[in-house]
């Protein structure tokens, strides 16, 4: 099976994840022999889920026969309208797979892994969709064993599609996700100004210097901050680490600050460096 990297990445805030995968969402796998509903350019299929704390996304499947070889399939996290239909004005993530010639006539799960998506707590949309293929693409095996209670449907309504209710769907899905705990910038900036005002961190330089660069590098911080905050986490990743090679105690030299609390300093900022993926 084929996997795309993901087109698009929203993340609402930065929170530090456990290393290790949870599944948040698992309705069981439907059989293969039940009725399918048919997923193709004019018919798409989606689910609602819940999220009752932050969580960053891992691995998102859905339970397909595989009609087509090298059909393709995108998946697309949307918000919610409140009204149980998803916001497509509110579209988060999107991201495709292929079935490859041994998936052709198989049944099984299907979807991408390897995700990074940080989602708050709230109320989301995973939508299963094609707009190349007029012929059918993929069909899902209905009546999971703990289905869905809030799903739906798009349809074709003359060039545009229009989402309708469709709870009796219980489509198979399965999300799994590291869990998350608190904002990490936040938590540095906090460290960094508690250092600051007890006197364990301060700036190192000559003269007046000294304070320049310790407000240099809350400044580096903070614009990290406001990178991730957007979903540049490459600028992110720049900014961090210029700010780490400022408190190493390392060449090339000067550091923009020292003290006892610098090396505490320097970990938290390597220990969120890692959180994202920075190489």
């Amino acid at each position: 099976m084929n996997k795309i990297l993901p087109a698009m990445l929203m993340i609402t805030f930065l929170f530090c994840s456990n290393a290790f995968a949870i599944t948040i969402v698992d309705t069981g796998a439907p059989s293969p022999l039940n009725q399918r509903s048919n997923l193709h350019q004019t018919q798409w299929l989606a689910a609602q889920f819940n999220l009752n704390q932050p969580y960053i996304l891992t691995d998102i499947e859905g339970y397909f026969y595989a009609s087509i070889s090298g059909g393709t399939v995108k998946i697309i996290i949307y918000g919610d309208n409140e009204t149980d239909l998803p916001d497509t004005t509110n579209e988060l993530y999107i991201a495709e797979f292929s079935f490859s010639e041994s998936d052709y006539g198989q049944t099984n799960w299907y979807g991408i892994s390897g995700l990074n998506l940080y989602l708050d707590a709230g109320t989301y949309w995973v939508s299963f969709e094609n707009w190349d293929s007029a012929t059918l693409v993929a069909a899902m095996p209905r009546y999971a064993p703990l289905p869905i209670i809030n799903e739906a449907r798009a349809y074709d309504s003359g060039g545009s599609m229009t989402w309708t209710g469709f709870d009796e769907l219980d489509m198979g899905l399965r999300i799994q996700a590291t869990t998350v705990t608190e904002s990490t910038i936040d938590a540095i900036l906090e460290f960094f100004d508690e250092s600051v005002a007890d006197e364990t961190l301060t700036g190192d330089g000559p003269g007046s210097s000294a304070n320049g660069r310790l407000n240099a590098l809350r400044n580096m911080l903070e614009m990290a901050g406001e990178l991730i905050s957007i979903g540049d986490i490459d600028g992110a990743c720049g900014q961090l680490s210029a700010a780490l090679g400022k408190c190493d105690g390392v060449s090339p030299l000067p550091d923009f600050v020292d003290g006892p609390a610098a090396s505490d300093l320097h970990d938290m900022i390597l220990e969120l460096m890692n959180e994202l993926g920075c190489e």
